[in-house]
């Protein structure tokens, strides 16, 4: 199938055409991005380039998104499904993330430099980024556009605990935070 997306080509260089969608395998979902956020970071390596040497590559490492095929091994995601992706993937075999600390594994890669992101109509994950990456199904009554600030808002907690830095937007992040509840449960992230 063939896809709009916006396409790193280089240090200030950003394509728009159209590319081919990776075929889904057996342990695979594509999704249809519904929206998806410019981090800083994709700010920046737009002008110096990506990590890793990564080369040409869609960008938009933080998105929501609703499953539209699912390979017939995957049992966790149905046709349907509303995600929110967030960057990280772990490698599961080095010492942290052995210890349950994935946010500080040896071999850390990223849905928008490693694999495509959502700067794009589809995004392919793979078996790998299913398996170890930050993919959740979304609360029901969580809207797809709030939910694309899931990550960066919880970033903007972590570096700006002060309430007041938030007075401006308090509607929002009490509809994140609150939503995510059942997630930070499952993942037993402190608040």
């Amino acid at each position: 199938m063939r896809m709009k997306a916006t396409v790193f080509e280089g240090p200030g260089r950003m394509e728009v055409g159209q590319l081919d969608l990776a075929a889904c395998g057996p342990g695979d979902v594509v999704v249809r991005v519904h929206a998806c956020g410019i981090p800083g970071s994709d700010v920046c390596n737009s002008r110096t380039g990506l990590k890793a040497d990564v080369g040409a590559r869609v960008m938009g490492p933080e998105f929501t998104a609703v499953v539209s095929e699912v390979g017939a091994e995957v049992r966790r995601f149905r046709l349907g499904d509303r995600l929110a992706v967030a960057p990280d993937v772990s490698c599961g075999e080095c010492n942290y993330c052995k210890r349950g600390l994935v946010n500080l594994c040896a071999q850390h890669r990223m849905v928008g430099t490693h694999w495509p992101g959502g700067f794009a109509e589809h995004v392919h994950l793979p078996r790998e980024v299913l398996a170890r990456g930050m993919v959740h199904h979304l609360p029901q009554g969580l809207s797809l556009d709030t939910a694309a600030l899931s990550e960066p808002a919880a970033s903007d907690r972590v570096y700006h605990p002060d309430a007041a830095a938030h007075a401006a937007r308090p509607a929002v992040y009490r509809e994140l935070h609150g939503a995510l509840r059942p997630i930070r449960r499952r993942l037993q992230v402190p608040r």
